[in-house]
């Protein structure tokens, strides 16, 4: 019998490591910064005020009444989508949000933090233009579905999107009580019943990221008369926004 103690012992030893280590790293898994990239001309920085620093909003397509703000993926470069997102919409202006530790910008990244700076990039927005829509995409989506939440927001786009992080986390880590140590929750799930926006819904058939069905039980929670879903066939996490489809959806579900 000491010997199964013993493997007892050093089995619920490790389960504490690997535990521990999850809750301490949870940011450093969750949140992936990208660093300050020269920008062309083209792209103008808007500097948004947060405390000990500012934060880039990126501006392009200048002069339109209708405006798209893009909240990224947690490891995106979000001007690295900027060519075609100017290129594909071309009637919005559009703003294209780096988080904090993002891109160049100061600050730390937390789920607050980084609700704060949409709303604060949302509000300087709606000062310039009358019609907002927002598109989120992986991470993005769960800020997307806060502001669509709280704001007027005329259209949402949601790419790869899912229910919660604590689900996704718990499908990946199955072993441990995420649900007690996720500290950044992005809980979209409890939010679709404050959402009327008409929305689009984009999954990634293959996403082994975000698992469809993520995206799928948030998909059901929101109204069906104004929830659009599409599944992009044989695409994954990274690659759905490579298939044919991708633009021409999104072009033609902000156009009406």
């Amino acid at each position: 019998m000491n010997w199964l103690i013993k493997l007892c012992c050093i089995a619920a030893t490790v389960y504490l490591a690997i535990g521990g280590l999850l809750y301490l790293g949870q940011r450093h898994l969750l949140y992936h910064p990208t660093p300050p990239q020269h920008l062309p001309d083209n792209i103008e920085v808007l500097p948004l005020a947060i405390e000990n620093g500012s934060e880039k909003l990126l501006r392009l397509n200048p002069g339109h009444n209708r405006a798209l703000l893009y909240l990224g993926g947690n490891a995106e470069q979000v001007a690295n989508s900027a060519p075609q997102l100017a290129e594909q919409l071309p009637n919005h202006t559009i703003y294209l949000l780096n988080y904090r530790g993002y891109g160049g910008s100061d600050g730390k990244h937390s789920e607050q933090n980084l609700y704060r700076d949409a709303t604060s990039s949302y509000e300087l927005i709606a000062r310039q233009h009358s019609h907002i829509a927002v598109m989120g995409r992986s991470l993005g989506t769960g800020i997307a579905t806060y502001l669509a939440s709280r704001e007027n927001v005329e259209r949402l786009v949601l790419i790869t999107p899912y229910d919660s992080i604590t689900a996704v986390a718990q499908r990946h880590y199955p072993l441990f009580p995420l649900q007690l140590l996720i500290k950044d929750r992005y809980d979209s799930l409890s939010r679709a019943n404050a959402i009327d926006t008409p929305t689009l819904i984009m999954i990634a058939e293959q996403d082994r990221v975000i698992p469809p069905i993520h995206a799928r039980r948030l998909a059901d929670a929101l109204p069906p008369e104004n929830t659009s879903v599409e599944i992009i066939p044989g695409s994954d996490h990274n690659s759905v926004a490579q298939h044919p489809r991708y633009w021409s959806l999104i072009g033609d579900f902000l156009q009406h």
